[in-house]
């Protein structure tokens, strides 16, 4: 499992929900701009992904990544575009915490933040409210990495406390 993996997975997850107004207008990374008359629409991105050491052998990292989905819309008031953004973010919320599928393959799935933002620059006023989410998961070794063979070991052997009865043995392996 990987970015690419959660970020479709989030995308197809958000398109199934069929959210009110949006649709399939769910999309990764777009960085075309957008006109007034596809409004709504949900962005997601990554935003940024920290990295610990899990397991040693094999090699395992825990990756917690901080996705961002992004909704746009537009609407007739100010006081309709809050109702509005409210109810789709509220959808939004609702489709992710719902799905099974995802919580199964990931450590966790958590929002961690909700911001909203306005603009009234525009004949009807445009609004976006952006959901960051923060899923911990574990990625395996590539399935291409391969380990050093193991064919010999170094072995010394402490029988008391004197160095000079030390036993020094080097253990070979047969492949």
């Amino acid at each position: 499992m990987d970015r690419k993996y959660l970020r479709k997975k989030i995308q197809d997850l958000l398109k199934a929900a069929n959210i009110d107004g949006v649709g399939n207008d769910v999309f990764s990374m777009r960085s075309i701009p957008s006109s007034i008359e596809e409004l709504p629409i949900i962005l997601l991105y990554p935003k940024n992904e920290g990295v610990s050491r899990f397991d040693e052998a094999p090699k395992r990292y825990l990756r917690s990544l901080n996705i961002i989905i992004e909704l746009i819309t537009v609407d007739d008031s100010d006081e309709c575009l809050s109702d509005t953004l409210d109810d789709l973010s509220s959808a939004i919320e609702a489709a992710i915490e719902k799905d099974v599928e995802l919580e199964s393959c990931v450590e966790s799935v958590e929002l961690t933040s909700v911001v909203y933002d306005t603009e009234g620059d525009g004949q009807s006023p445009v609004g976006s409210a952006v959901l960051n989410y923060q899923i911990d998961y574990i990625t395996e070794p590539r399935d291409d990495f391969t380990h050093a063979d193991f064919n010999q070991a170094d072995v010394t052997w402490h029988a008391n406390d004197h160095q000079d009865d030390d036993t020094k043995d080097i253990i070979a392996i047969n492949p």
